[in-house]
């Protein structure tokens, strides 16, 4: 700008450039055409003109730059792109548009706060009687084709309505050179935390970043070196649109064949999951299948003695060869005699072929009174005392675990593990026990195992359906984040590739988290475990969430949700209205130098008539505030966000809209989708196209 030298702007002011623009234009035709009455020959008139011309286009600029300004801090243009045309990378993420947030933007929105600057910021009297007026008459007849045509979206209608996204769109829009966002790679393995408030546009932000994730783990044919990434999205609500993103987006990178949808809402369309049957260390088993089981108070006492009931049981079902699930755990928890027998046969089978005779001899001395007291069958008793001779002999841990848990009395040991079977009976009834205790032979379904996703570079969505039933929701969450804790670990050690001979040479390959509705899936410290030491096995965690208050309610712990937080290097923060929430951005900004102009005016006089003066003056005074306020991330319009991010980097964005997809989904999906939408939307219209 012309005046861009002078130290403090005034961009919210009358448009003088206009004028002089205009006059500096037809000098420079006078010049030119009636040089002649000027007293100019024809060579100086074409420099005197192209001079005026040249002088006038500098503050044409100046007057379309204040112009523009002027308009985007009342209501910014609209920004919407075609999701089949999206920009990725594998080196980096497209967010939309934005700028780095610097002292000059926080002395402009200073300014538009003003007293005097209300007028550049708040719509005129004509535009509010006429929005009014279109308000009021909606519905009155013989004014319709009137309204309809003050409501409509032109360019040519200076009285077409604002956006439906609320806030204060001069915090966005007090940049008109804004470019686009380029999210850097290498700074999202430092994991990241999405804020907002409800519907204020996370879920849709999500669907940008994984559209961009999908489509940039496509194996190219111009860089075959790159093998590829994993993408897991986990969805506790339910939400139609991310769903269908997923799957779109799948559909234009093919990688179609690689997508696995587990959803708890919809079994007969889910892929078949086992959390608790991968797992590198057996106790694992336990820990996964008892995280969910209160362990306050006197109840801590009873979740010890179901994790060691649990470990023994999974021990046992390992060794004879059975896979972990949750139905196996709910029955043999309750027939313990009938897991001893079949491990019991394994050891004995090779030493003792005709064992079980022995155990018939045995039953035969064991009295009914014997029976009636320790509450078991004379077969139980028997096999017990077998197992006890073998134990002494072998000095086997899993008999020795086994026939202490048949010991116990009947009505004791039923009380010891009365927590632990209601949530068993939980995750094996109905369809979901079809989902999370899949049969070994199961044809027709896909079977997720997560090695083996990892392996295959897959694109992974959860759907947990946690309004309809919370606590299976939770407890598939937890175990499944256990089970990537424990994959992570694995990966950390020896690589991506899980082919033992090949390992050692396998790199790490990108596995990109995205966990909505981030408060809803914090059960133990298996989150903390990937926040803290998942990053160098390549995972790159988005979390979700409201506010820091449902993450410190969620665990239980201030210290704890501090540990989270605190591995958190970026900080994309929507609109939120709870204050300590907006204190973990603006906290973190340094303090920045404000100016202000205060007018200064006075007389002197000295009682004479003819001894008169007076002084006026501008004083400019500086004071330190905040870079930013919680009050300005209150005040953010939907699909906008602040970002911290690089140690320091404050950033200011707003996300594009999706354009209407073009691809045709399956009947089925179709139908999923529409049910997901109707039982729990979240996608509200915050961008809705009325911003011109």
């Amino acid at each position: 700008m012309i005046r861009s030298a002078q130290p403090r702007e005034a961009l919210l002011r009358p448009i003088g450039e206009w004028y002089v623009a205009g006059v500096c234009f037809l000098a420079s035709v006078g010049s030119y055409y009636a040089y002649h009455y000027l007293f100019m020959t024809k060579s100086v008139s074409l420099v005197s003109a192209l001079c005026t011309a040249f002088l006038g286009g500098l503050y044409l600029k100046d007057a379309l730059y204040l112009s523009r300004y002027q308009k985007n801090i009342r209501r910014l243009r609209h920004y919407e792109i075609d999701p089949s045309r999206t920009k990725f990378s594998r080196h980096y993420v497209s967010l939309g548009k934005g700028f780095r947030w610097l002292p000059i933007h926080t002395q402009r929105l200073r300014d538009t706060l003003r007293d005097h600057n209300v007028k550049y910021v708040v719509d005129s009297n004509l535009f509010t009687t006429v929005r009014n007026f279109c308000t009021k008459h909606s519905d009155t007849k013989g004014l319709r084709r009137i309204v309809k045509l003050l409501n409509s979206n032109s360019a040519l209608n200076p009285f077409r309505p604002l956006p439906d996204i609320g806030g204060n769109p001069a915090i966005h829009g007090i940049e008109p050179n804004e470019k686009e966002f380029l999210w850097p790679n290498g700074e999202r393995v430092g994991h990241t935390g999405i804020f907002g408030a409800t519907r204020v546009g996370k879920t849709r932000l999500a669907e940008l970043i994984i559209d961009s994730d999908i489509k940039a783990g496509a194996k190219s044919k111009r860089d075959s070196s790159y093998d590829g990434n994993v993408v897991l999205v986990v969805d506790p609500k339910g939400d139609g649109e991310l769903l269908k993103r997923c799957i779109i987006s799948c559909i234009e990178a093919g990688r179609l064949d690689d997508f696995y949808m587990f959803h708890l809402g919809f079994p007969d369309l889910s892929c078949l999951y086992n959390p608790i049957s991968d797992f590198q260390k057996i106790t694992e088993v336990a820990g996964r299948a008892t995280n969910q089981l209160a362990d306050g108070g006197n109840s801590a006492a009873f979740k010890e003695f179901s994790w060691r009931f649990v470990n023994i049981n999974a021990q046992a079902i390992k060794e004879i060869g059975e896979e972990p699930s949750y139905e196996k755990l709910a029955h043999y928890i309750s027939h313990t005699d009938e897991l001893l027998e079949k491990y019991m046969e394994k050891v004995m089978s090779e030493d003792d072929p005709d064992w079980m005779q022995t155990v018939d001899e045995i039953e035969a001395d064991v009295s009914d009174m014997q029976a009636s007291r320790a509450e078991r069958s004379k077969k139980v008793i028997a096999l017990t005392n077998f197992a006890k001779d073998v134990m002494v002999e072998n000095h086997d841990p899993i008999i020795r675990g086994l026939v202490s848990a048949l010991e116990y009395d009947k009505k004791y040991y039923d009380k010891l593990v009365a927590s632990l079977l209601p949530f068993l009976d939980k995750m094996t009834t109905g369809k979901v026990k079809e989902l999370l205790s899949p049969m070994a032979d199961t044809k027709g379904k896909k079977r997720l195992r997560l090695r083996d996703a990892i392996s295959r570079r897959a694109v992974i969505y959860v759907g947990l359906d946690a309004l309809t039933d919370p606590v299976v929701a939770v407890a598939v969450a937890s175990a499944m984040l256990s089970d990537l804790a424990s994959v992570a670990g694995d990966i950390y050690k020896h690589g991506s590739n899980f082919d033992e001979p090949k390992r050692k040479k396998a790199p790490k390959v990108p596995i990109i988290a995205h966990l909505d509705e981030f408060n809803e899936l914090i059960t133990g410290d298996e989150i903390i475990q990937i926040l803290n030491k998942a990053g160098g096995a390549g995972i790159m965690a988005h979390v979700y969430t409201q506010t820091l208050k449902d993450i410190e309610a969620k665990i239980g712990s201030p210290a704890k949700a501090s540990q989270i937080i605190g591995n958190l290097q970026n900080i994309i923060m929507m609109r939120v209205r709870e204050v300590e929430t907006a204190k973990l951005l603006t906290e973190q900004l340094p303090m920045v130098e404000v100016s202000s102009v205060t007018e200064v005016g006075g007389t002197r006089d000295d009682g004479s008539l003819t001894s008169y003066s007076t002084d006026n003056s501008d004083r400019l005074t500086t004071k330190e505030l905040p870079m930013i306020e919680p009050a300005d991330l209150v005040s953010l319009s939907k699909g906008q966000a602040f970002m911290f991010k690089n140690g320091g980097e404050l950033h200011k964005l707003r996300f594009p809209l999706f354009s209407a997809d073009r691809v045709q989904l399956p009947d089925d999906i179709t139908d999923m989708i529409a049910a997901m939408k109707e039982n729990y939307q979240t996608s509200d219209n915050w961008g809705a196209k009325l911003n011109g």
